[in-house]
């Protein structure tokens, strides 16, 4: 069992790197260095640090004292998800692990991340300190209603531009590529290219319609043919937020294997997959979070 265990230690390494590659939102995931396991199951602590403000330098008794303080704040886990896979001993030619690897992958790209996604947007959304309500049906609507996050965030957090992130539909981002602050000059001979990864300065990250609501349902996945998650409520047109206004934190559990001559109920190698997360959103950091939808679908 040695090999088996040091492969799926190896195959938890590879799905954390191809999370970071696939999802949108990694960019929040906590740093390591910030993060510790919790004392119970399905919980860890993330490192909470208060600082005190100036105050006034005195000659004769110089500089006036100020504490740090760094706690470390326990968090659950509100999103517990899994799945088996079967993987016929038959069909699997070399190793299990050969067979795991590409489904693992594929699995992982096409429900894991999406999911973790539309999860993260939802809290997101929910926890804006500021929500506007509009459909955007022009170039010019979307520009005017981007500027108007941008001030209302720098204002209400002053939070620099390059410190921020736009998450908007690739509807949304569609309109920016035609609105007259866009247009691309291009030299004799070039194809055209409208692509842009920053707009005045802030990260642009384009998102799957299906991963942008307010609400989220997910499936109970009590067969194989069920499972996943679906959209509800309002359809978001974008995000606008500082990238430290939130932080969340995602773990693939170890994934077991079970040879056929393991597996009771087939034979076939048998594969579970875990995986926990969540996003958080402190409530000093709301102010730093715009939302902006079109309105609510009945």
């Amino acid at each position: 069992m040695a090999n088996s265990i040091t492969a799926a230690k190896h195959y938890a390494a590879v799905l954390d790197k191809a999370y970071k590659h696939l999802s949108l939102t990694s960019m929040l995931d906590v740093q390591p260095e910030f993060v510790r396991e919790g004392a119970t199951a399905g919980s860890f602590l993330i490192a909470k640090q208060t600082l005190v403000g100036l105050g006034t330098y005195n000659k004769a008794t110089g500089y006036p004292a100020g504490d740090v303080t760094l706690a470390w704040e326990e968090h659950s886990y509100s999103y517990d998800r899994g799945r088996t896979f079967s993987v016929d001993a038959m069909d699997d030619l070399e190793t299990a692990y050969q067979a795991f690897g590409p489904l693992a992958a594929e699995f992982l790209r096409l429900h894991v991340v999406p999911e973790v996604d539309a999860i993260r947007f939802k809290v997101l959304a929910n926890a804006a300190g500021t929500d506007t309500f509009a459909t955007l049906s022009s170039s010019a609507n979307w520009v005017t209603a981007i500027d108007t996050a941008v001030a209302s965030l720098g204002d209400s957090t002053g939070v620099p531009e390059d410190e921020m992130v736009l998450f908007i539909t690739y509807a949304g981002l569609n309109y920016l590529r035609n609105s007259t602050p866009a247009t691309r000059y291009n030299r004799p001979g070039e194809a055209p290219d409208r692509r842009f990864g920053t707009w005045d300065g802030i990260q642009v990250v384009p998102v799957p319609t299906a991963r942008f609501y307010y609400d989220v349902t997910l499936n109970a996945g009590s067969s194989s043919s069920a499972g996943g998650f679906v959209g509800k409520g309002d359809v978001l047109n974008f995000i606008l937020m500082d990238k430290k206004a939130a932080f969340a934190d995602l773990k693939h559990a170890q994934p077991r294997t079970f040879s056929p001559l393991e597996n009771q109920t087939a034979n076939a190698w048998k594969f579970d997959y875990r995986v926990y997360h969540d996003l958080f959103v402190p409530d000093n950091k709301a102010a730093g979070i715009y939302a902006h939808s079109v309105t609510e679908i009945s």
